[in-house]
């Protein structure tokens, strides 16, 4: 299963939980017109969506671990093949994780407080409505659109994490290659030029191993990068 699959599993998931809860609570909203001029109203409204915001609470958090815990997974391969000679590369993808663990930790139930709340002008008209059949409709409508704006609120938030980290991988690993083929050169010359040195009666043998070992060291970091990229 690809990771956006498994994604749209677990949000899915989670909203059909959200749906179930606000099914639960929603006789308390679309059985009695809210007037704001009531204190009373002010009152029983804020306590159930309170108490359902409380009910799914758990099930959003969840979900909201699972994508992040998936999307960690795309880099733990990157994370093995530089953690021995590119430790600074590694140090890059924990630092964006635990920046987007920050960022994105609570993002569903955030919005879902913002918008499902008496604060928010269209979710206040659907309050205000006569009680009926309509009103629960309303409620209905107004909650998935909801739902469906804090998913795409997390998903964008999700998708921006993995592209600043692969973003910032890519450059560093560039530089790295870069400058591992500069020392390749280098490396190079200095052969050619003990090999000359060689042929003219000169070679330094203690020299050459010691330039030969880096040189050697330098190219089997390029190889193991191209690996990577393949």
């Amino acid at each position: 299963m690809g990771f956006f699959s498994f994604i749209g599993e677990v949000i899915s998931y989670a909203k059909d939980k959200v749906v179930d809860a606000f099914n639960r609570f929603k006789d308390n909203l679309s059985t009695k017109k809210y007037n704001e001029e009531s204190v009373e109203d002010h009152i029983d409204v804020d306590a159930t969506l309170a108490e359902f915001r409380e009910s799914i609470k758990g099930n959003v958090n969840e979900a909201e671990k699972k994508c992040m815990k998936e999307i960690s997974v795309l880099f733990s391969d990157l994370t093995e093949k530089t953690k021995e000679r590119f430790p600074d590369l590694v140090g890059i993808i924990k630092h964006e994780q635990e920046k987007a663990e920050y960022e994105l930790d609570g993002t569903i139930m955030k919005y879902v407080k913002e918008h499902l709340s008496k604060n928010d002008a269209k979710f206040l008209k659907v309050l205000k409505m006569q009680p009926g059949k309509a009103k629960e409709n309303a409620l209905d409508r107004s909650t998935d659109q909801v739902l469906d704006d804090a998913v795409r609120t997390f998903n964008s938030k999700l998708k921006k994490y993995a592209e600043r980290v692969l973003e910032e991988f890519t450059k560093r690993l560039d530089t790295r290659i870069s400058n591992q083929e500069e020392q390749m050169n280098q490396r190079i010359q200095e052969l050619e030029q003990m090999q000359a040195d060689a042929e003219s009666g000169k070679i330094d043998i203690d020299a050459l191993k010691d330039s030969y070992a880096p040189m050697m060291e330098s190219a089997v970091c390029i190889i193991n990068i191209l690996e990577m990229e393949m």
